[in-house]
């Protein structure tokens, strides 16, 4: 007996009820009516039903032919989460930077880096500064895997490794609000809020925010941030809506530099949580500010247009302090003094993003047809400078705890770079079902990328055409097979070199599983791929340019991932991620052929399990543990030193109850000390992993 017949049935004895009796003859009659089928919405889960961000409308994740994967508002309270790379790393195939490293490195996803988009629009992809570093104010997170250029880009042009799109949360109707403060391990102070407020018909705002002030288990390291997300919300009558959005958010910490492999992995003795430079350096500052619109009307019941537009502006004063053992190697009766030297690079980027689109639905008895057309114009300004010290502020001693070195003067900028980029594209997508079990997906774009460098007088239009194709197949109910392919398109910077800059391109295919076995409380992703990068970017920093690239043959990154998630009941979540990753040079005139790209582990994976009691006298307690592991990884290219593999084990409890919540968080429960490859100047060098941890949460919601 299934539950919709029980709605089904409850539904026409109250029917009968209401018209005041009826004989049997009379409920016969009202049973053959047409059913209407009731179906309760489940709880907040750590599934989700749909993705927003892969086909830029509301589709569910078992018609997409793409791995995409959704870490939802649930988990991350759950778990307890109040940083990017913390809610990533329950994602297959994803290596995520700390927040301190936006300025390095951008997160990797599939072996190859990805771009932190919100709400569906760029922040200039080369850097990653637009990491929010808190999640106050973040609804969900959808990772969307491998090249997504048919329908994304702005700024260098479209990702190629994926895209980490940051959906925010949006004015509601209906009042609510929650004020916490966490707080725990190395004097952490960590006040949050969520305040939503309906004005009157039609019109919400809402205000998100949190502020961390905290120390780390590295020596002298202290950092603090702020996020702040305000929205409004106006319904401009009948079926036009306006939403606008504002990001303001503030960084500032003592910049680390790493400690150097040849010390961390020798049998040498060294002070590990030892800081690496200058501690009286002034703390790098990132800003970011932004603004976005969205407004969309809807014609009719299958005609729609969404235009968002954005402006985006970020600056950085990077100060680093650091060793570079290449130029300035220890004396051989010395092993762990090491020369420092100082270095100083502001950086601004201007950005203002418009992306419009027209959304047309047709649907028929066995087929329904979605066309998406749009137009996207994307301006972009980096402007950068860098000061060095040539010569050793001093030499410090790893051994001994109470080494130091001075920062001194900071040095003067002798060295600028302008890039200005303006990307405009047109694109198409196709999404057609039939019969509600196959379901296809064609994509393309036409894209210009304008790169303009003043001061090298280097002017240049590039043009690319990407398409992007997918076919998904249910086999039996909860059960589909799909597959894909896409091209990916994007420019390149950062190049001292006397040949012409070649944009980057990409390729990649993917087929797979799809679960969406909800009477199993079972959904999820089973994906093998294979992704191409050609005229790939690699560093070729030097101590005189130490961001400086250089272009390569090409890239290739193979693999499996296994995204899982099961819950068969409200009370029990599990979630298993999985990737093998087997990320190489495939073909170089400069790089070893075979070698394995920096930062990734050719097996990692996590598994989280949560579990719920939902009635008696602990009704509202909640405890859950999980488990993060992965293989050895390579710190450079060309492969020098690697680092072993590593597990970490965390575990969290909370106490909810109608207005108000306790939690607990432990982080690296059984203190396992490893080494993480550290992407400062492209050296080979390393980062302590952070010790044990413990943090209390407390929120009162009304």
């Amino acid at each position: 007996m299934s539950a919709a017949w029980v709605f089904r049935r409850a539904a026409v004895v109250l029917a009968l009820a209401v018209a005041g009796g009826a004989s049997a003859d009379d409920e016969r009659e009202a049973v053959q009516l047409e059913a209407v089928e009731v179906r309760a919405e489940r709880p907040a889960a750590y599934a989700a039903v749909s993705s927003v961000s892969a086909t830029r409308s509301d589709t569910p994740l078992d018609e997409i032919p793409q791995s995409v994967q959704v870490i939802t508002r649930k988990l991350i309270d759950d778990q307890q989460l109040h940083q990017l790379n913390e809610a990533l790393a329950n994602v297959s195939g994803v290596f995520a930077a700390r927040p301190e490293e936006a300025i390095l490195v951008n997160p990797i996803v599939r072996g190859f880096e990805a771009e932190v988009f919100i709400d569906g629009l760029p922040a200039y992809g080369a850097t990653s500064t637009v990491d929010p570093g808190a999640l106050a104010g973040i609804e969900r997170i959808e990772v969307i895997k491998g090249p997504s250029g048919s329908l994304f880009g702005g700024g260098v042009g479209a990702p190629l490794g994926g895209i980490i799109n940051l959906v925010t949360r949006s004015p509601v109707a209906e009042s609510s609000g929650e004020i916490g403060v966490r707080a725990g391990s190395f004097a952490t102070i960590n006040p949050f809020f969520d305040v939503n407020q309906p004005l009157f018909k039609g019109v919400a705002v809402r205000l998100s925010g949190e502020y961390q002030r905290a120390y780390a288990d590295i020596d002298a390291i202290q950092s603090q941030r702020y996020a702040l997300i305000p929205s409004l919300a106006i319904g401009l009558g009948g079926p036009t809506t306006l939403t606008v959005r504002g990001q303001f958010s503030r960084q500032a910490y003592l910049e680390y530099s790493g400690l150097p492999t040849a010390l961390t992995l020798s049998d040498t003795p060294y002070v590990r949580e030892h800081f690496s430079g200058a501690t009286n350096a002034p703390h790098t500052v990132v800003l970011n500010q932004g603004g976005s619109l969205t407004l969309s009307h809807r014609f009719s019941a299958g005609l729609e247009t969404v235009l968002d537009a954005r402006l985006y502006r970020s600056r950085f004063e990077e100060y680093g302090s650091f060793t570079f053992p290449a130029l300035f190697p220890p004396l051989p009766l010395q092993p762990t003094r090491y020369p420092v030297l100082s270095g100083f690079l502001p950086s601004a980027v201007r950005e203002t993003t418009v992306d419009g689109r027209l959304i047309w639905t047709l649907n028929g008895e066995q087929v329904e047809n979605r066309v998406i057309v749009g137009a996207q114009y994307d301006r972009t300004r980096y402007t950068a400078g860098l000061g060095l010290r040539l010569l050793p502020n001093g030499r410090v001693d790893y051994a001994d705890p109470d080494s130091d070195v001075p920062f001194g003067a900071v040095p003067p900028v002798s060295d600028t770079q302008e890039d200005r980029f303006v990307t405009g594209a047109l694109y198409l997508q196709d999404q057609l079902s039939l019969f509600e079990r196959v379901h296809l997906l064609a994509g393309l774009r036409w894209e210009r990328l304008a790169l303009d460098r003043p001061a090298d007088k280097f002017d240049r239009d590039q043009y690319r055409l990407s398409p992007r194709g997918g076919l998904v197949v249910e086999l039996i109910d909860g059960l589909s097979l799909f597959g894909g392919y896409a091209q990916g398109f994007r420019g390149v910077t950062l190049i001292r070199s006397n040949e012409p800059i070649q944009p980057e391109t990409s390729r990649s295919a993917e087929a797979g599983f799809k679960l969406a076995a909800r009477e199993l409380g079972l959904s999820g992703t089973l994906a093998v791929y294979e992704l191409r990068r050609r005229n790939v970017p690699t560093p070729a920093g030097t101590l005189l340019d130490p961001s400086a690239q250089t272009q390569t043959g090409e890239q290739r990154a193979r693999g499996i991932e296994s995204d899982l998630i099961w819950e068969p009941v409200r009370a029990l979540s599990v979630l298993t991620a999985y990737a093998y990753t087997d990320a190489v040079v495939s073909e170089d005139n400069a790089l070893p052929v075979g070698d394995r790209l920096p930062r990734i582990a050719k097996h990692s994976g996590r598994l989280a399990i949560r579990y719920r009691l939902l009635d008696g006298l602990l009704d509202g307690l909640g405890v859950g543990v999980g488990l993060t592991a992965g293989s050895r990884r390579e710190i450079t290219l060309p492969n020098v030193d690697s680092v072993p593999g590593w597990y970490v084990i965390d575990a969290q409890a909370s106490w909810t109850q109608p207005g108000y919540e306790f939690g607990l968080s432990l982080i690296n429960l059984t203190q396992h000390q490893y080494l993480e490859p550290y992407p400062y100047l492209a050296q080979s060098v390393t980062r302590p992993a952070t010790g044990r941890s413990l943090y209390a949460t407390a929120i009162v919601r009304f």
